[in-house]
């Protein structure tokens, strides 16, 4: 009777023991795959948190060069120029009828004579690159009361003048008045004096 009741007890000691051993291994395994799944586990925004690769790009320096050259594009002045210039000759001392005004795309008076007080209405339009053209808008005076000066006749929509500027000087030339598409040639002399180079005031 003793032989069998430790027979018996050694069976539930040994079955025991198994049963702890394979719930050791089913805990082991269970701790294995935890751990697996925490490796490939990812973020809040679904990105693995192992992943150390930065996929955004930094636009920062894009965006600020981007800036700064629309900035500067702003503030660069159309010609390149823009303000009070007068003729270069140090002889004019006087800025009467010695100085332009230039503004694009306003209108803008021109003194012609200013002994007999001839004055030109002008606007300036941008041609090209560092380049304008000045035109005709209206005039008051004349040179000889018996003879007025058709202004009312002359064209507005052909340049009197081409500006070019040279950094801080500009380069004017004198082309004339037109009627009907044509040099004015009674008319020649007329803005002559307006031709010269300037610099800036």
């Amino acid at each position: 009777m003793k032989k069998i009741l430790l027979l018996l007890l050694c069976t539930l000691v040994l079955v025991a023991c198994k049963s702890d051993k394979t719930t050791n291994e089913l805990n082991v395994d269970d701790t294995n795959s935890n751990y697996e799944i925490d490796m490939e586990s990812s973020d809040d925004d679904g990105n693995s948190i192992f992943n150390t690769e930065d996929n955004s790009e930094d636009t920062s320096d894009t965006n600020e060069m981007e800036t700064d050259e629309n900035t500067s594009e702003e503030n660069i002045p159309i010609l390149g120029f823009e303000g009070m210039f007068q003729k270069a000759d140090d002889a004019y001392s006087d800025c009467e009828c010695n100085c332009l005004m230039i503004q694009l795309n306003t209108t803008e008076r021109v003194c012609l004579d200013k002994e007999n007080n001839l004055y030109i209405t002008v606007t300036y339009k941008k041609t090209e690159e560092h380049k304008a053209a000045m035109y005709f808008v209206k005039a008051v005076g004349n040179m000889d009361a018996l003879k007025p000066i058709p202004w009312d006749k002359f064209d507005t929509g052909k340049p009197i003048a081409t500006v070019h500027s040279l950094g801080k000087q500009l380069k004017v030339d004198w082309i004339g008045f037109t009627l009907n598409g044509e040099i004015a040639k009674d008319y020649d002399d007329l803005g002559k004096n307006v031709a010269d180079v300037y610099v800036l005031k």
